[in-house]
């Protein structure tokens, strides 16, 4: 998997949290720093923190994919109500040189960086629903 052909709803899930995540693809096929570059940093960070949050648990179950640390704090999955997020990816953008899934930024863009309304409940129950179905056989 890498920019270009990861097709998922979801992002942010890395072999590098642990061994119950193995099957996931590795945060360094992501790391690309002149795509980096490139976003529009303030906005795509902007996007990706106003996600409605959907979980949340302690970091200490995952381990910082680059410094191989337990997380500390809490960490969070997110939704825009069409793609579910790790709230620890703004970090790996903003400073790990991440990038992210080009239907993905795509799609961001088109909507000119602004996230749907998502008071109603069948819009992210749908999602978590799409996501669910695809992250089945990951684990």
């Amino acid at each position: 998997m890498n920019i270009k052909n990861f097709n998922f709803h979801w992002f942010g899930y890395w072999k590098e949290y642990g061994e119950s995540y193995k099957k996931f693809p590795s945060i360094k096929d992501f790391v690309d720093i002149e795509r980096n570059k490139q976003y529009d940093k303030i906005k795509l960070l902007e996007y990706l923190r106003k996600g409605k949050v959907i979980g949340t648990t302690s970091g200490v179950n995952f381990i910082h994919p680059f410094d191989g640390e337990h997380l500390s704090g809490s960490i969070s999955e997110l939704t825009d109500g069409h793609f579910i997020w790790m709230s620890d990816l703004v970090i790996y953008i903003e400073h790990y040189n991440l990038t992210i899934p080009e239907v993905w930024l795509s799609f961001i863009k088109k909507n000119d960086y602004k996230m749907d309304k998502l008071d109603e409940f069948d819009a992210v129950d749908r999602c978590i629903n799409k996501v669910n179905n695809e992250l089945i056989n990951m684990f």
